[in-house]
């Protein structure tokens, strides 16, 4: 009986000592980049608005802007519907109110679908906000259908 659970520990030291020694050796994990945290959300509190609010996390203090999109339509909030532009200086608990009317008052500021027509259908709209970071890293943190 000895020998048997003999085998059976040599076998487990060795699968132990392969997944802790394993992913150094062989450099899996070297070239991973850390993600940061955020969190947004979109919700539709009537079918032809869409509301998007920032809610931060850990990594906010790293955020410089975020760019928000509508069915590929790039919002602007500076109320000049020519230039589409990142949304700087966001705060958690920030919301965008979008809507097919052309002036749509924001927390700070004028919503406009910027690029084409307004396209909220009431229906499913693809909603899509990215965060850009000091260290000039971007990444999604909202890519749903509401």
């Amino acid at each position: 009986m000895s020998p048997v659970i003999g085998v059976i520990l040599m076998v487990a030291i060795t699968v132990i000592l392969a997944a802790v020694f394993g992913p150094s050796l062989f450099g899996i994990g070297s070239n991973l980049k850390k993600q940061d945290i955020v969190l947004a959300i979109a919700s539709r509190p009537s079918p032809d608005t869409i509301d998007v609010t920032y809610y931060g996390g850990p990594d906010h203090d790293s955020i410089e802007s975020i760019t928000v999109l509508v069915n590929g339509l790039q919002v602007d909030d500076d109320g000049d519907s020519g230039n589409t532009s990142a949304i700087a200086g966001v705060c958690p608990g920030y919301t965008l109110t979008i809507s097919n009317n052309s002036n749509v008052t924001a927390n700070n500021g004028i919503a406009n679908l910027n690029g084409g027509n307004p396209m909220i259908s009431g229906g499913s709209d693809h909603v899509t906000v990215a965060a850009r970071f000091a260290d000039g890293s971007t990444q999604v943190i909202l890519d749903t259908y509401v």
